[in-house]
């Protein structure tokens, strides 16, 4: 299971993890199960998710199904771990998911091996909260670079199995880049400044 939990402002960052989660899924031929808790991010995920079964020539509703939103995080998480078909009844087209091959036999986390999270906000806690917690459901996670302190202490807890951190170096590289020039455009106004006060002087 696939969840969408951010929206566009946090796609730079979220949307390669999750188009990678997504080959490796198909390619090892996992289903995926995609749902979102933030509405208008759920659709930057369906794209990735059509492209990326394209590639691999995955059939929906057999390989892959798309169940859409439905507001009240909280609730639909409980909800989702006594019966999934009491909150989605039909996926995000409205097609019943008990009609379709890869949810027919889908009812609770106990169904879902494991649940990927790609978070930007506090659904994070709720999902460890209520679905780990609660549930015993089976979890890992892709955060911004922002989010992942936040997250490590459940890794560390052994509350999630794992981490997605894999982009970050090449978002440190990056910063280190800008404080270096931040550096380099303070010597040199440094540097020029004291050269235009001596030539003030010399005059």
């Amino acid at each position: 299971m696939v969840s969408i939990d951010f929206d566009a402002t946090s796609a730079p960052e979220l949307m390669p993890m999750l188009r990678s989660v997504l080959r490796q899924a198909f390619a090892k031929d996992v289903k995926v199960i995609m749902l979102g808790h933030i509405a208008i991010g759920l659709p930057l995920g369906h794209t990735a998710l059509e492209e990326v079964a394209a590639e691999h020539d995955a059939e929906y509703g057999v390989d892959y199904v798309n169940l859409g939103y439905r507001p009240g995080y909280i609730a639909v998480m409980i909800a989702m771990g006594r019966e999934i078909e009491d909150i989605f009844r039909t996926d995000y087209q409205g097609t019943p998911i008990r009609d379709m091959e890869i949810t027919r036999d889908v009812h609770s986390y106990a169904d879902i091996d494991l649940l990927f999270g790609f978070e930007h906000g506090a659904v994070i806690d709720y999902w460890v909260r209520y679905a780990q917690a609660r549930f015993h459901q089976k979890m890992t996670f892709g955060t911004t670079a922002v989010m992942a302190p936040d997250a490590y202490p459940y890794l560390q807890a052994g509350q999630i199995e794992g981490l997605g951190t894999r982009g970050m170096p090449a978002q440190q590289w990056g910063h280190l880049l800008v404080i270096g020039f931040i550096v380099l455009g303070n010597l040199g106004y440094y540097f020029t400044k004291g050269k235009r006060k001596r030539s003030g002087e010399t005059a």
